[in-house]
């Protein structure tokens, strides 16, 4: 059981993928081409094969029904470029169709937020960076599954926010949501700390991995615990973790770019 906390919490953002990709079920399919008027018609590849969303889902059993729902744009940078963390959060949908458009961000950088997240890790969120340029994803969610991913994010507010976005496949959308820090950007010597999982170029901020960042957040707060005892018992006691980031704000800077005000998803 503690090693299962130390795996989970230690190895954030978690696996991302190296392409725009689309969630089917219990399957990841790479996305080829993004029809955004008629998702099911959008071109996909699995297991060497090649064809539509729709045929997809239904040679995976999964129902088409919702390829036809609205769906919101929403920055996926930290764990939610993860199918492993998207899983996590839609535990009862095992038929999510959810696509994701690989792309980046000029002058914003993904950046460790000043909190405890309730599975140990230290997670992101973003901070404007003149000159950088920072990979994310865009996922394509439904009210259902914005939902379920606004349940976890009990750290963060659902704002809109300004970003100038470029994806591989298909046009930036006019707007897009993001899950943003309530707790501000973590600092190392008065600076922001970025998360050195996420690929960018011109950046600016001291880059650190989630041991690094875990390590630097526990000698701040707990130093007289060990890494692992600190982990397992911040996931244990979910208080406790309040009590750290607590202290860890009262040195976050907060996010700078710009924003559209908050939402209720």
């Amino acid at each position: 059981m503690s090693q299962d906390i130390l795996d989970r919490a230690l190895s954030y953002p978690f696996p991302r993928p190296a392409t725009s990709i689309t969630i089917v079920g219990h399957r990841v399919l790479e996305l080829l081409e993004l029809d955004a008027r008629d998702l099911g018609a959008s071109a996909v590849r699995g297991g060497g094969a090649e064809g539509t969303l729709a045929g997809a889902c239904r040679d995976a059993g999964v129902r088409t029904g919702s390829l036809a729902e609205p769906r919101t744009a929403v920055l996926a940078y930290g764990s939610n470029a993860s199918p492993a963390g998207l899983g996590w959060k839609f535990p009862d949908e095992r038929g999510a169709v959810v696509p994701l458009v690989r792309g980046s961000m000029r002058d914003l950088d993904v950046v460790y937020s000043s909190h405890i997240a309730v599975y140990g890790s230290v997670p992101a969120t973003l901070q404007s960076s003149a000159g950088t340029q920072v990979e994310t994803f865009v996922a394509l969610l439904t009210d259902a599954q914005l939902e379920l991913v606004a349940g976890w994010e009990i750290n963060a507010t659902y704002e809109t926010v300004e970003v100038d976005l470029s994806l591989e496949l298909g046009d930036p959308p006019k707007e897009v949501g993001a899950f943003l820090s309530r707790h501000g950007c973590l600092t190392a010597q008065g600076s922001e700390i970025a998360v050195a999982d996420v690929a960018a170029t011109g950046r600016r901020f001291t880059a650190m991995t989630q041991p690094d960042v875990l390590e630097y957040v526990r000698s701040a707060v707990a130093p007289d615990v060990s890494l692992d005892d600190f982990v397992v018992r911040n996931v244990r006691d979910y208080e406790l973790a309040r009590a750290y980031t607590a202290e860890l704000r009262s040195t976050a800077t907060p996010f700078r770019g710009s924003r559209r005000g908050d939402s209720n998803p």
